[in-house]
């Protein structure tokens, strides 16, 4: 099955440009999410927590994420979260889970989107993903 998702393509400063895609949660709440093809995994803003299980803490409990320059982050992993990608329904997932806040403060000055993740190539691969810029859709295939 192919599904095609509408984009929203938001220019922070001049020629700097982010694609979002808006995601619903388990709750049916709206969210929106960046399109990030260069980070390896898919990331959730801590306060979104509460869409997930803990992971066993004998198996791992925290992971090391760095940053854009390159700071380690200190990042939880939550499992089983479920998101609406369009009509594309992502279940049982295992993200990343940071503080987004530094992402939001970026976001308050230049846009009213409030960013609740990243979607990271560990997504974008499982889905076939296909950005089309002419259409400013993200097609996924399941």
């Amino acid at each position: 099955m192919t599904y095609h998702i509408p984009l929203i393509v938001v220019e922070l400063e001049n020629d700097n440009y982010h694609i979002l895609v808006e995601i619903k949660m388990q709750d049916d709440s709206s969210t929106f999410w960046v399109i990030d093809t260069g980070a390896s995994r898919t990331v959730m803003d801590s306060s979104l927590a509460h869409f997930s299980s803990p992971k066993e803490m004998d198996i791992l409990d925290e992971v090391q994420s760095a940053g854009i320059n390159g700071d380690p982050l200190q990042t939880q992993l939550a499992e089983g979260v479920e998101i609406n990608i369009g009509n594309c329904k992502a279940v049982d997932l295992t993200l990343a889970l940071i503080d987004l806040e530094n992402v939001n403060q970026l976001y308050e000055k230049y846009t009213d989107y409030r960013i609740s993740g990243l979607i990271g190539s560990d997504l974008l691969q499982q889905y076939q993903a296909t950005i089309d810029y002419s259409t400013q859709e993200l097609i996924l295939r399941n």
